[in-house]
């Protein structure tokens, strides 16, 4: 009973690049199996098959000079190790946030300073062929200083995998796309588009496992937002707004992550500048949301946090103290315990096999 689980760090000089760990999903046991040198692997997602590891990267050319990208890596089931498919190049800089879809046809990249979204095809090697959609964004928000302009930050696919939801810090606004895996897309749907409120600034999301609820989680109110999901149209209704912090805490606002267990019976959401994460129930017959606990993450800036596939492990990566924790998840209060701490530089995003 052991997976590989996959660190991507920010490009710092102390840093490896992708740093490969084996976890034992029974006592806990981590060891590390090895490292990959990239650049700038910041975030990492897992095709479906768990045989590709998609990361961000920069790629270098004579006439452009440094351009965004991503790459493709082959997962070698046995050891842990990656092999370099293929790296492909974006317009302008890199995105912040790479998403594989449910069934592995697309994969997004959601640029933050450049205000698009952009989708590539996934070849049958599990590669990256040349982006085949890009949809921009336009519009800002009330908060000059973060919503000076548009500032898309994350895609995501529904369960079913026949829509994208684009979060758009920028615009207070998430968009719901049809993904068009034919013609490797995403085409705006009948249903359009949820405004959150201004100056939440919508960063990620996440799906109940039922498909009938999302949870968005707003950076900078540290809020979530909780919705009703039409799986026929993905069509998005609010039901509550719950705060992420406790409630006498009134220093920085930064969420930065929001999860489901694998179960649907608790939902996680990570806090910087608090550095913990908030722990909640969910009520099954409406998604509805009670906050339970914060486990202090024992770090500083927790900007990613991933739950493993059977719900028994949660890793915090600490990305301004270098360190990731690992927390046991209790499967009845949903509360962590925390078991066992690993030295990463600026680690900033954990992915399971």
């Amino acid at each position: 009973m052991k997976t590989f689980v996959y660190f991507g760090t920010k490009p710092v000089a102390h840093s490896k690049g992708l740093y490969c760990y084996s976890l034992d999903l029974e006592s806990g046991e981590m060891e590390l199996v090895g490292t990959t040198a990239a650049e700038n692997c910041a975030f990492l997602s897992v095709h479906p098959s768990k045989r590709i590891l998609y990361t961000l990267a920069n790629v270098k050319e004579a006439e452009k000079g440094q351009n965004g990208g991503l790459a493709a890596y082959r997962i070698n089931l046995e050891t842990g190790a990656l092999s370099h498919i293929n790296t492909v190049s974006c317009p302008t800089v890199s995105p912040s946030h790479v998403q594989v879809d449910r069934i592995g046809a697309n994969v997004f990249g959601a640029n933050y300073n450049s205000s698009y979204a952009i989708t590539y095809p996934v070849r049958e090697d599990g590669g990256l062929g040349e982006y085949s959609d890009i949809q921009k964004y336009e519009g800002s928000g009330p908060n000059e200083k973060r919503q000076e302009c548009s500032h898309p930050h994350s895609v995501f696919t529904s369960p079913d995998n026949r829509f994208a939801l684009v979060s758009d810090l920028g615009t207070d606004t998430v968009h719901v796309y049809e993904n068009d895996t034919l013609n490797h897309k995403l085409v705006p749907s009948a249903f359009g588009h949820i405004k959150t409120a201004p100056g939440a600034g919508p960063r990620h999301l996440a799906f109940h496992p039922s498909g009938r609820f999302v949870y968005v989680l707003n950076e900078m109110a540290s809020t979530l937002g909780v919705y009703d999901y039409d799986s026929s149209t993905g069509a998005l209704r609010e039901t509550q707004v719950i705060d992420t912090l406790p409630a006498d805490y009134d220093e920085i606002r930064w969420a930065a992550e929001v999860l489901v267990s694998p179960d649907g019976r608790f939902v996680y959401s990570s806090n910087r500048g608090h550095e913990s994460i908030a722990i909640f129930s969910v009520d099954p017959a409406t998604g509805k949301l009670t906050a339970i606990d914060h486990e202090p993450t024992r770090g500083v800036q927790p900007r990613n946090f991933n739950i493993d596939p059977t719900g028994r492990w949660l890793i915090a990566a600490n990305m301004d103290s270098d360190n990731c924790e690992l927390f046991r998840i209790d499967p009845v209060s949903g509360k962590l315990t925390h078991t066992r701490s690993l030295e990463i530089p600026a680690c900033a995003r954990v992915a399971f096999l």
